[in-house]
């Protein structure tokens, strides 16, 4: 069913909610459960006309934590960490940096997540909370996802091969994938595998069965077809294979260039499109996947209240069902008339699908 969301970027939710993301957050699990729950209070306070984007609050039933994947993947492989209260944390090393020949790849260990500090924290969190609420369940430990706790079905949740070692390599892995692709293929590989131990110690722990697996490919829309295919597809097509799992992919740039490739995926359960992708073609090309649009932060901070209505109803009569639109990393310097326009064309959108 077509519904609409929203989430604020750091800034937004310092400036006017009063949140804390720095390092006491992340370290903290109990004071990050204040911090939520106070941000969730204020953001009722701030929009009390849409409770459906912004609900009263119910006892919470569920215990997860992680950091994005391949700043969580950078962190255990020694990278420092950058925190702030307004911002995201944030990986400042490349620690990939030096594995661009095979001789490197090969010499490199695979991550032992037993011994691992960042991986020990993490858990030490989670089994902190268990101690403070033991009524509730776990369903979300870094890369692994469990979404169906009743049937223990859960995903692979990690940035795609190619996006993570773009973020902790740079761009030589560009000259890699045209000059050296049995190298590029090699990295990738190893990077996989590196996410893949840290959800089957998981799964192990906490008692998951791999349902699907969720390629953050977000920096996708960089790569022609061409590269894409020989990269991302074949290796989305590998796992799909290989797992007899459903894919989700992620391709939060304009991606209209890819989307022939998309409809190649195996059992694509999920696609989530970024702004100036064509909906229409993706609707058309993939029909039996549920699609995320984003509406970007950058739309809506350029849009008059009028634009905002258009481009919502547009993308909406695109999609026409099983379509989900985010509003995403809202900026604070939105314009307030605009945002309201988004948030009531939500709440409509949300009610009357609900009432139906």
């Amino acid at each position: 069913m077509p519904s609409a969301i929203i989430d604020f970027n750091p800034e937004y939710l310092h400036r006017f909610c009063g949140a804390d993301f720095g390092l006491r957050y992340h370290t903290d699990p109990l004071y990050r459960e204040e911090q939520d729950g106070a941000v969730a209070a204020a953001l009722r306070q701030r929009f009390p006309e849409y409770p459906s984007l912004f609900p009263a609050p119910e006892e919470r039933v569920e215990i997860g934590w992680g950091l994005q994947p391949l700043d969580f993947l950078n962190a255990a492989r020694g990278a420092r960490m950058a925190y702030a209260s307004d911002a995201a944390i944030q990986s400042i090393d490349r620690s990939l940096a030096r594995l661009d020949c095979p001789a490197a790849i090969m010499a490199e260990p695979d991550i032992d997540w037993d011994q691992n500090p960042v991986w020990r924290d993490l858990l030490r969190q989670i089994g902190q909370l268990r101690c403070r609420y033991p009524g509730r369940k776990v369903t979300w430990v870094q890369s692994m996802v469990i979404p169906d706790r009743s049937a223990r079905r859960g995903g692979l949740s990690l940035h795609s091969p190619y996006t993570t070692a773009f973020r902790l390599l740079g761009e030589d892995i560009f000259l890699l994938m045209y000059e050296e692709p049995e190298t590029a293929e090699m990295l990738f590989d190893y990077i996989y595998r590196q996410y893949r131990r840290s959800f089957e110690r998981a799964a192990a722990l906490f008692d998951c069965r791999l349902d699907y697996i969720h390629f953050g490919d977000c920096a996708a829309t960089m790569l022609s077809p061409e590269l894409f295919a020989r990269y991302n597809l074949k290796f989305m097509q590998r796992c799909a294979a290989a797992d007899r799992v459903a894919i989700h992919w992620h391709s939060c740039g304009p991606s209209t260039h890819l989307l022939p490739l998309a409809a190649e995926i195996p059992n694509l359960r999920r696609a989530e499109l970024g702004a100036h992708t064509d909906l229409k073609l993706a609707r058309r090309l993939l029909p039996q996947a549920e699609i995320l649009a984003y509406y970007s932060a950058g739309e809506l901070l350029n849009q008059t209240p009028d634009e905002v209505e258009r481009h919502f109803q547009v993308m909406c009569e695109a999609l026409e069902d099983r379509f989900i639109l985010c509003a995403s990393s809202v900026d604070s310097a939105t314009d307030p008339a605009s945002l309201d326009r988004y948030l009531a064309l939500a709440e409509k959108l949300n009610r009357s699908f609900r009432a139906a």
